[in-house]
């Protein structure tokens, strides 16, 4: 999706370029050459940012699945004799034995893996 997304701006750029002098100015070219670009860096760093945060969460999941305990937001400490882990909302869960945090729901994004 990305390849294809990048096809399109090649594409749009090309067009700016090639149009005739009498369709569209030398300024209003730069400023569509210059929207392109900023549009283009935004994306980037959001993919960036994304990226990031997924390779974060994944790695507090795989400590918690290797037995690790996790703090996690409100100071509520995570693990798996007391919690599971639900992968469609990517949050953490009291298992049928932990009455004390019944009914919580804790997103991985809120936990940190202890030292």
């Amino acid at each position: 999706m990305q390849f294809l997304l990048f096809l399109v701006l090649i594409l749009l750029l090309a067009a700016v370029l090639y149009t005739k002098k009498e369709t569209l100015s030398s300024r209003m070219k730069k400023t569509l050459i210059g929207s392109m670009v900023v549009l283009l860096a935004s994306a980037i760093g959001y993919e960036s940012y994304q990226s990031s945060q997924s390779e974060q969460r994944r790695l507090i999941v795989n400590a918690f699945k290797q037995g690790k305990t996790l703090t996690c937001q409100g100071g509520v400490t995570v693990d798996l004799k007391r919690f599971i882990y639900v992968s469609g909302t990517q949050s953490f869960i009291p298992n049928e034995i932990n009455e004390n945090d019944k009914g919580t729901v804790i997103e991985v994004s809120t936990c940190r893996i202890l030292p």
